[in-house]
């Protein structure tokens, strides 16, 4: 099968987008471990334990976070042609 690169461009911007969608999905996911792991009067988690949780769940998201928005703006990078 031959692509051309009208189709390997809008592949390449599909696969950014995508990317940029899986950065959003990462933080919802974040946000509902917060508000799963919230403090309440009633019992569940202290303070203390619930900001350890919400620090460790948080690290391993920013980086995979930041990880696909570099592919995203690799994918989304128009080269330059050296020969023009």
């Amino acid at each position: 099968m031959k692509f051309d690169a009208r189709l390997v461009g809008r592949l390449k911007r599909g696969a950014a987008y995508g990317a940029y969608a899986v950065v959003g999905g990462l933080f919802a996911v974040y946000a509902g471990i917060v508000a799963l792991t919230w403090p309440v009067r009633t019992g569940g988690m202290n303070i203390d334990i619930a900001a350890i949780v919400w620090i460790c769940v948080f690290v391993p998201v920013l980086a995979l976070a930041a990880v696909h928005i570099v592919f995203a703006r690799q994918l989304l990078h128009e080269p330059v042609d050296p020969g023009k």
